[in-house]
């Protein structure tokens, strides 16, 4: 029974951080093959952008509502993690 505990708690885990990276960093735009963050993709995935925008609506609103208090200032830190502002409002282009 502990080997199952075990091994049911690693893999929740990995899926917990798995989702906080999809949620927090994860951005549909950059190339995963680029050199850099600066190297975008020219038509990224349409669910990942409606979901992106959709994070960056509730994000900003609770940010809004925040301020520059310390639960404000986190969400900040949390944005700027990756070195580059992940929370960026990026139009999908039509086909």
């Amino acid at each position: 029974m502990q080997i199952i505990v075990g091994f049911l708690g690693t893999a929740w885990l990995v899926v917990l951080i798995v989702v906080v990276h999809y949620l927090f960093y994860y951005d549909p735009t950059v190339n995963p093959f680029g050199v850099d963050a600066s190297d975008r993709l020219e038509y990224p995935n349409r669910f990942d952008m409606v979901f992106y925008n959709a994070k960056i609506f509730v994000f900003e609103g609770f940010r809004t509502k925040l301020g520059d208090g310390i639960l404000g200032r986190i969400l900040d830190r949390m944005r700027t993690r990756a070195g580059v502002k992940p929370f960026q409002k990026v139009s999908t282009m039509s086909t």
